[in-house]
């Protein structure tokens, strides 16, 4: 015997597929975050030693060796991140800014922004790169005044480079988890919304049998109301016919007791006393009709007679009771 799962039955396996899958991408999604988040912290570290950097040159009198080599001996690379001190009107010839420097500097000396960043696409890997400003101090002008330079003044910037080859290959690996999961959503969707429809087909062709057979059921049920109501119809009809004729009997036999030429009196057990009387029965009692309902006939017996009278009316309960 085939055996019906309920709706909870079938919702159980939909409801695991679904948290397994969440859990994956969950997972996918802490992956992610993870390595953007390694990325991030990279960068928010160059970003501290450009900070560091302004700090240290901003006073000459850190500079270890000679005023010569001061702004050379800065620039190194740590950790995949090159750092480059450069100036529009560089002393050292390592300073030299190039293209990308030189445009983020005029920009600065513009006031039109206050840092630079871009994508870059190097000769062999794409690189993100960073500038910010180098402004002049006090102790700046011991070296830099023979240049016209003045306090408050853009001197150079500070230069960071970085490969951008991991960000953009989590990037790539994002987008492409990204339409995996898309696609994947829209066929679990597809899936899903076919099994819906299927289901719904399903419970729509049993809801239909269903009122099929409620239709059949209700209009078998009509068929025998009409028959049950035609029967009550016609027998009420005889009953009226019934009563009809009782009381056309009625009339019938009260017109002629009534108008027989007889003293005609009925009487109710068990003490016999008067229900009806004709006009004849009242002239021969010399009582009017009203005055007679309600007596018992042994009233109206005479004295002599009563005993005989009781004797009839023993035999006559004896008889109607049947112990005779």
């Amino acid at each position: 015997m085939s055996q019906h799962k309920t709706p909870k039955e079938h919702l159980v396996p939909d409801q695991v597929n679904a948290a397994i899958v969440g859990a994956l991408n969950n997972q996918r999604m802490q992956d992610e975050i993870l390595q953007l988040t390694a990325q991030d912290t990279a960068f928010s570290n160059a970003l501290e030693q450009v900070d560091k950097v302004r700090e240290f040159i901003g006073n000459p009198n850190n500079i270890l060796g000679s005023e010569l080599t001061k702004h050379g001996e800065i620039a190194e690379q740590v950790d995949g991140v090159k750092y480059h001190i450069t100036s529009l009107n560089p002393i050292r010839p390592a300073n030299v800014a190039d293209a990308w420097e030189a445009e983020a500097l005029r920009s600065f000396e513009d006031h039109t922004v206050q840092e630079q960043l871009s994508l870059v696409q190097a000769a062999d890997a794409p690189i993100h790169r960073y500038m910010a400003p180098l402004l002049v101090k006090e102790a700046c002008m011991k070296c830099h005044a023979a240049q016209g330079y003045k306090i408050g003044q853009v001197r150079g910037g500070i230069s960071i480079s970085m490969s951008a080859e991991k960000a953009l290959l989590v990037r790539e690996q994002q987008r492409s988890r990204a339409l995996f999961l898309y696609g994947a959503g829209a066929l679990v969707i597809a899936v899903l919304l076919h099994l819906v429809a299927w289901r719904s087909r399903r419970h729509f062709v049993q809801l239909h049998e269903i009122a099929l057979g409620q239709e059949h059921l209700i209009a078998e049920r009509t068929q025998e109301l009409t028959r049950t109501n035609a029967s009550l119809s016609a027998e009420i009809a005889e009953r009226l016919r019934k009563e009809e004729k009782i009381r056309e009997s009625e009339a019938r036999y009260r017109s002629v007791i009534e108008t027989s030429q007889n003293a005609i009196l009925i009487v109710s057990e068990p003490d016999f006393r008067i229900v009806f009387a004709n006009e004849q029965a009242a002239i021969v009692m010399a009582l009017p009709i009203a005055a007679i309902f309600g007596q018992r006939l042994i009233d109206y017996v005479h004295p002599v007679d009563r005993n005989i009278f009781q004797g009839y009316s023993r035999q006559w309960h004896l008889a109607a009771s049947g112990l005779d």
